[in-house]
């Protein structure tokens, strides 16, 4: 049992560092825990599969393309056997597969997966699941690259209804589906809709606990309304918001 909390300790402490950009420090102590819970637990055992995930997301982050995949699949194919394929946990393994097939294999290959984990996540987890959004946000911006426009705009609306109430840092990623969203209305001449999406953007940015969250998105919305009105042939307002956009802050 003390063992057991000490591996859970390290593996809590490898998400930090994570999330505080100790990248290198962060692997080592991932190498460290996964080495341990192979032994402890077994291979097969679920907390080995989080800990392959956690470092298939940090290698999917770095860039490493082939490191990512290779941890991913193992990780999916374990929760396929642990769980069977219509289970949450099957799922979440999928999804982030999912993730990084879309840049090693392409975006059809990516939608197929998307589409599978949606479908299970509609099934077993409740109505407006935070999962479930970020599923449609992935499945969303997919579809309008591929140039599904009608689903995806559906698809991104559902997650975006689903999300845009809540606060902390799901409020944030409110504002990737209004990015993807305000993209995609961009893409079709849909201006007029592109803009009321960008102002709400804007005025959710101002919402953000971070500040540094609250800069990059409204850096972002600012280029992405740079970009509306030089489409729309509004040079005026365009240069306005770019103005506007170099005064920002990086």
């Amino acid at each position: 049992e003390g063992n057991e909390l000490v591996i859970d300790v390290k593996s809590e402490i490898g998400y930090v560092g994570h999330c505080s950009g100790d990248v290198q420090q962060t692997l080592r102590v991932l190498d460290e825990v996964l080495a341990a819970q192979r032994t402890l637990f077994g291979a097969n055992d679920d907390r080995t599969v989080r800990t392959l995930i956690n470092k298939g997301t940090i290698y999917t982050n770095l860039g490493k393309r082939r490191e990512a995949e290779e941890l991913l699949t193992q990780a999916t194919e374990m929760r396929r056997a642990l769980y069977g394929e219509d289970h949450p946990s099957f799922a979440s393994a999928l999804y982030n597969l999912a993730n990084i097939t879309r840049v090693t294999q392409g975006l059809v290959p990516a939608e197929a997966m998307y589409r599978q984990v949606l479908a299970i996540q509609e099934r077993r987890l409740v109505p407006d699941h935070y999962f479930t959004a970020r599923t449609r946000l992935q499945l969303g911006q997919t579809l309008s690259r591929l140039k599904q426009w009608d689903e995806a705009e559906q698809l991104l609306l559902k997650a975006l209804d689903a999300i845009s109430n809540r606060d902390g840092p799901v409020l944030v990623r409110s504002n990737w589906v209004r990015d993807a969203l305000a993209t995609l209305y961009i893409a079709q001449d849909k201006f007029e809709l592109a803009e009321c999406t960008l102002m709400d953007m804007l005025a959710t940015a101002q919402r953000f606990a971070s500040s540094k969250d609250q800069a990059a998105s409204t850096r972002r919305a600012i280029g992405l309304m740079v970009e509306l009105y030089e489409k729309w042939g509004k040079a005026d307002q365009a240069i306005q918001w770019r103005v506007r956009l170099n005064a920002e802050p990086d």
